[in-house]
């Protein structure tokens, strides 16, 4: 989310691919963690110490308002996946032991493989997008339907 919301202003790894592919592909979903740690994320490129502040508060703003612009024209929806359910928190936690992953990210691919789009096949499939190879490795070994958009060209 973060690449996308950044480009064209900042230009990281995968987010001019990721951008075209959104753009082919314009109804992306995200869930309330993955929008939590995206504002954690500006939160650091933007309030961090001067040597390494990447936006500056109009950017700030800008990237904001993208957000805002991207939920309130639906091409980018949050999911009513309850990840914090019992038994979503326990298949994460097995993946979380299993992979060495980050709880977000096995919470992450718990929802595509037991949320709302879990039963899409074929075009339709649920892709799981994301920057992070581990996150990429874990999905992909359970099954997960994954693009890495820095190391892999874009699946469609």
């Amino acid at each position: 989310i973060v690449q996308l919301l950044l480009y064209p202003d900042i230009v990281e790894d995968g987010s001019k691919t990721l951008f075209e592919y959104r753009q082919r592909n314009c109804l992306f979903y995200t869930n309330r963690l993955c929008l939590s740690e995206a504002f954690m994320v500006l939160k650091q490129k933007h309030f961090a110490s001067k040597s390494k502040k990447v936006l500056s508060l109009d950017g700030y703003l800008i990237v904001i308002n993208r957000l805002k612009s991207m939920l309130e024209h639906e091409t980018l929806r949050i999911t009513g996946f309850d990840s914090l359910a019992n038994n979503n928190l326990e298949r994460a936690y097995t993946i979380v032991k299993r992979y060495k992953i980050d709880l977000f990210d096995a919470l992450q691919i718990v929802e595509v493989k037991y949320g709302e789009h879990s039963s899409f096949t074929n075009e339709s499939q649920t892709i799981l997008i994301t920057a992070d190879t581990d996150l990429a490795k874990a999905a992909r070994s359970e099954g997960v339907k994954v693009w890495n958009c820095i190391d892999e060209q874009s699946p469609i």
